[in-house]
């Protein structure tokens, strides 16, 4: 009996962490609203965002669109998940 509960246990959080890797929330780049997706491979990342919005990229510091490493790994993210992959067409918005 208490083997079956631990197995059973077990397949519940195996399946939680397979939905969490394959669902997703981003901020839309130009109004902002909140969607939920289905991502297009797993990963545990669970919202994306566009750092620099709508605004071109630069490399000058200190202007709009200027990102660090940091932004730069999140923007890519965001336009693997969102855009290249149309996560947008998988989604539906939250609020």
């Amino acid at each position: 009996m208490l083997r079956n509960k631990k197995i059973i246990s077990l397949i519940f959080i195996f399946l939680t962490l397979l939905f969490f890797s394959l669902i997703g929330f981003y901020s839309d780049r130009e109004w902002g609203g909140v969607y939920i997706f289905v991502k297009h491979r797993p990963m545990f990342k669970l919202f994306f965002a566009s750092p620099i919005g709508e605004a071109d990229p630069t490399d000058i510091p200190g202007k709009e669109g200027y990102l660090s490493s940091e932004g730069k790994e999140e923007e890519n993210l965001f336009i693997e998940f969102v855009e290249e992959n149309k996560g947008y067409e998988r989604s539906f918005r939250l609020f």
